[in-house]
């Protein structure tokens, strides 16, 4: 990646009310007068971009041949408003960024103004994104390099949606000070682990199975794995005989495999955004070999529905010509019916509908309910300068109907509370099924009538616990619900006898999460998945007359399970009497083990499951005990329950981790004299407060991408783009304009001093979500107080690592982090090498 800071920037002709400052020299400010830094930031070189004032250019607000990273330059200029108004990366290619709120800023007289880097990140010519992003120490480094004399005769001021009290907190800091560490001091490493028990390319390589499809007679799967590296097979597994040859071979992965009927497969692979779609047609065994017709479908696309009750056809949806979705009934029974078949828009079948984007369809196949986008014309708010609000342009609707005759019924409300999320319509038509948690204490499973278009009965509800999704069979019919209920997956069906088996199987898979992946046509073959902590994901082949389960395949195989460690759940209360789930996993040695408590992310509307997880696998494997909670706010426990999480960040948050502490360390053989706090994205964050707010229990903490100021995050995050966005953040973490001191006083920034254990930091240069000025403040800070942290940034990665090889860097670095604070606890476990 490209330094970032190239301090470079074209500047044609300035009238003398807008003038480019050049380094060393303090310009005299007119009483109306403020100055502007600009920054740029692109991963490629741009022709041009533009800022007017009053929907006109300013001189030198026209920069021309900017280079590729981050470019500064500094303006005097009258204040007023001002916006981007045009990014050209191509002479051919212009992005017209005019009378758009969020690119717009205000420009105060008698300082140093900074509306955040406009970030351009091009991926393809047709794939390109622009946001703004507030990189205020960068800027502050920057000008005392470039502009001593500048940045000291005046205040540096971010001006963009919400404040930002880092500059002038920061100049404090280093006045108090006296001195600042160097700029751009790249972060020491963290010490080298000693042997890792399992290695981590084993515990993160890719799954071999990734999903299995039944045929409806019940007697062959098509089984989606990968066999290496750009390399996927599909295996047809002949239930009966007990057999597998390879059906399908290629460099892109497969989609959602289908069965069109009981010979007949549909292989979807990827390409350019659509499928391409192929087919295999299989003939009967003939002493032990089956005949197999392979073809491909002409036109790139989709499957909406396998028509269960015709044996040969499809509805299949493509892209017409002028970009509109075209749905046909198709013949793919054979490669001479796919070849005569002509796709003629006017032989679509989804008629009566504009703009439509996804069908449901009833039990005969009949498309019954569209989602489509439809403009938005309702009144615009005004907010709170008395301005309109922008309204987003297409809303999302449901239009219901049959052959052609198609009427809107419901609108799909943004805000998740008052959404009805569609799952599918009746066989017969008559009503449509969602989950929705509307004037409800959780997400329900309901059914929604649209001829009288309200909500008639409520089909599967469990106080506390919300509805993950529906279950329905082959022919469509609604048969039960599945939900998380103690970390596991469970599935719960309205018929006794289907309950009964469902029971069978958690009985003998004791404390794993059990589902059913797919079903034969009359029910008695099916696919099973089972899965724990300590367990990757098995493929079973469940023949319900017989009750005898089979394995089919493994996602991974080469991961004994007597190298992992199990988890176990348990129930404890907060400190206000709030009903709170955690998990607990201990690894597989005698004694206390140290302990690593292992917050999740979001924190509103997200949990911890039960099911495989390489990082916690990886923590136990050193020895580690590790700790999730699923705290106030957490996803799954119904709409009180995540509402109580409001707000509550750094604080009642904390509080239900402390009280899962208080009991872990009572219940289980873990050591609380050595303890540490490990965690991404807000668990980073979490982990810094734990360890703010009780210092004599944590011997270091932690943050992988992390968020270390509460108030930047509005600032310098994809969720702070948008303003409905915004407005929810507001609600679920704090208004930066109305709770600034209380944000302050729960960031780790403002906090800096108390922050008193070791510190490993871990980022993304691309983190779009908590971007890296959170990570370069923190560090920063901690540098200033004389307790430098250790660290790795990673150029190209953004909210998550994704490269194998940066995976692998990251939490080899962290083992040895952990082993330098907690000391090295080992257990003996089975080695399991590197794939």
């Amino acid at each position: 990646m490209a330094a970032l800071l190239v301090l470079v920037a074209v500047v044609a002709g300035a009238p003398a009310y807008a003038r480019a400052i050049k380094p060393g020299t303090v310009p005299a400010l007119k009483a109306d007068e403020g100055l502007l830094v600009v920054g740029i930031d692109s991963n490629m070189p741009l022709v041009r971009v533009k800022v007017r004032k009053d929907n006109a250019t300013f001189g030198g607000g026209d920069m021309k041949d900017l280079p590729e990273g981050r470019s500064l330059h500094l303006y005097a200029l009258p204040a007023g408003r001002y916006e981007w108004s045009q990014l050209r990366p191509l002479r051919y290619l212009n992005y017209d960024l005019r009378n758009e709120p969020e690119f717009e800023f205000v420009i105060e007289p008698g300082r140093i103004n900074y509306a955040g880097d406009l970030q351009f990140r091009a991926k393809t010519v047709n794939d390109s994104t622009f946001h703004i992003a507030n990189r205020s120490l960068g800027v502050i480094d920057w000008l005392k390099k470039e502009h001593p004399q500048v940045y000291a005769s005046y205040a540096l001021t971010y001006t963009g949606h919400y404040p930002d009290p880092f500059p002038a907190f920061y100049r404090g800091v280093v006045e108090k000070a006296g001195a600042e560490p160097a700029r751009d001091l790249a972060l020491a490493p963290p010490p080298k682990p000693g042997a890792l028990p399992l290695a981590v390319r084993a515990l993160w390589k890719e799954d071999r199975v990734l999903r299995a499809r039944i045929n409806p007679a019940g007697t062959l799967a098509a089984v989606h794995v990968k066999v290496a590296d750009k390399r996927w097979d599909v295996e047809l597994v002949d239930l009966v005989a007990g057999s597998a040859t390879r059906l399908a071979t290629s460099n892109r992965a497969f989609g959602s495999i289908v069965w069109a009927n009981d010979r007949v497969v549909l292989l979807p692979v990827s390409e350019e955004g659509m499928e391409e779609i192929h087919v295999a047609r299989m003939g009967d065994p003939v002493a032990g070999k089956r005949a197999i017709e392979q073809y491909t479908l002409p036109r790139k696309g989709f499957v909406v529905d396998t028509l269960p009750g015709d044996e040969d056809d499809i509805l299949f949806g493509s892209i017409g010509s002028r970009g509109e979705l075209l749905v046909h009934r198709m013949d793919v029974g054979s490669a001479a019916a796919v070849k005569r078949y002509r796709f003629d828009a006017r032989d679509r079948v989804n008629l009566g509908v504009k703009n439509d984007v996804g069908w449901f369809t009833d039990g005969e196949g009949t498309l019954r309910l569209a989602l489509a986008l439809k403009e938005d014309t309702s009144p615009r708010k005004k907010d709170e300068d008395g301005e309109e609000e922008r309204a987003p342009p297409m809303k999302r609707v449901l239009m219901y109907g049959a052959h052609g005759d198609f009427r809107e019924v419901m609108e799909i409300a943004r805000d998740e509370e008052d959404r009805f999320d569609p799952e599918g319509v009746s066989a017969d038509g008559a009503l449509i099924y969602g989950i929705t948690e509307k004037d409800r204490a959780q997400k329900e499973l309901v059914a929604f009538d649209p001829v009288t278009k309200t909500i008639t009965r409520t089909l599967f509800s469990k106080p506390g616990i919300d509805v993950v999704t529906a279950l329905f069979d082959d022919a469509h019919q609604l048969i039960g619900a599945a939900y998380y209920q103690g970390g596991l997956f469970v599935s719960e069906y309205f018929d006794a006898t289907a309950n009964a088996q469902a029971r069978l199987l958690t009985d003998a898979f004791h404390g794993k999460t059990v589902w059913v992946g797919d079903r034969s046509r009359d029910g008695r073959q099916l696919l099973v998945w089972v899965e724990s902590g300590d367990q990757p994901a098995q493929l079973y082949h469940l023949d319900v007359v017989k009750r005898e389960a089979v394995l089919v395949d493994e996602t991974r195989p080469d991961l004994p399970s007597s190298a992992l460690s199990p988890s176990t759940a348990f129930a404890f209360k907060g400190a206000d009497g709030t009903p709170l789930e955690a998990f607990i996993t201990l690894p597989r040695a005698q004694g206390p083990r140290p302990l690593i408590v292992f917050p999740h992310g979001g924190p509103i509307g997200v949990s911890d499951k039960l099911h495989y997880d390489p990082e916690v696998q990886f923590l136990a494997s050193l020895g580690y005990a590790v700790l999730r909670v699923n705290f106030r706010g957490s996803d799954g426990y119904g709409k009180a329950f995540r509402e109580k999480g409001h707000r509550g960040l750094g604080t009642a948050i904390e509080d239900d981790i402390d009280a899962a502490i208080a009991v872990a360390t009572a219940k289980y053989p873990v050591d609380a004299s050595r303890m540490c706090a490990v965690g991404t994205s807000y668990g980073g964050y979490s982990s810094m407060v734990m360890a703010i707010r009780w210092p004599q229990r944590f011997r270091c903490a932690v943050t992988i991408a992390g968020v270390s100021d509460r108030i930047l995050f509005f600032t310098a995050s994809d969720g702070g783009r948008v303003k409905s966005a915004r407005a929810t953040m507001e609600k679920l973490i704090g208004n930066p304009h109305t709770d600034l001191a209380a944000m302050q006083a729960s960031s780790p920034i403002y906090q800096y001093r108390e922050l008193k254990v070791p510190v490993m930091i871990v980022h993304g240069t691309e983190d779009v979500r908590v971007d890296l000025e959170h990570a370069r403040r923190l560090q920063r800070m901690l540098e200033i107080d004389g307790r430098p942290p250790v660290g790795l940034v990673f150029e190209k990665e953004g909210h998550g690592m994704e490269k194998i090889d940066n995976i692998e860097t990251m939490w080899t670095g962290i083992a040895g982090f952990l082993q330098a604070h907690l000391g090295p606890s080992s257990p003996a476990a089975a080695k399991v090498a590197a794939p």
